[in-house]
């Protein structure tokens, strides 16, 4: 702020943070930046609860599978191949629980020997399945 000779005030055009005009300005500003903090904030802590809920999720649903096996027993048994099988055919008739039928295939390779899925009719193969009855 200056003063002329006679004693009056006025305004200069100089345009400061400190002049009146700029302190509408700023205070909206700073508003405007609170907002987008707290809904920064808001958006990070929905999307840390929903990987805690997704997590528990996961978990539970993992005990639970291995709750399942766990109850039952292990068995192994031999069978024929006969005309039309095949392994994927034999792994969807004998697989339980949480495997799929890709992992069974691979099991009843490693268990048997196999190097390729060619199997052949009168072939012999150790296969395994669960059961909750003693035998």
């Amino acid at each position: 702020m200056d003063t002329t000779m006679n004693g009056s005030v006025y305004f200069t055009n100089k345009k400061t943070k400190d002049s009146p005009i700029f302190k509408p300005v700023a205070r909206k500003n700073q508003l405007i930046f609170n907002n987008k903090a707290r809904i920064s904030v808001l958006c990070i802590s929905i999307i840390v609860m929903l990987l805690i809920v997704c997590s528990g999720l996961i978990i539970a649903n993992a005990a639970v599978s291995d709750d399942t096996i766990s109850d039952q027993n292990k068995y192994y048994t031999s069978i024929s191949i006969e005309k039309g099988d095949t392994l994927w055919s034999i792994a969807s008739n004998y697989v339980s629980g949480p495997k799929t039928i890709s992992n069974y295939v691979n099991e009843l390779k490693e268990i048997n020997n196999l190097q390729t899925d060619c199997i052949y009719q009168g072939q012999n193969l150790i296969v395994y399945y669960y059961s909750s009855e003693q035998k």
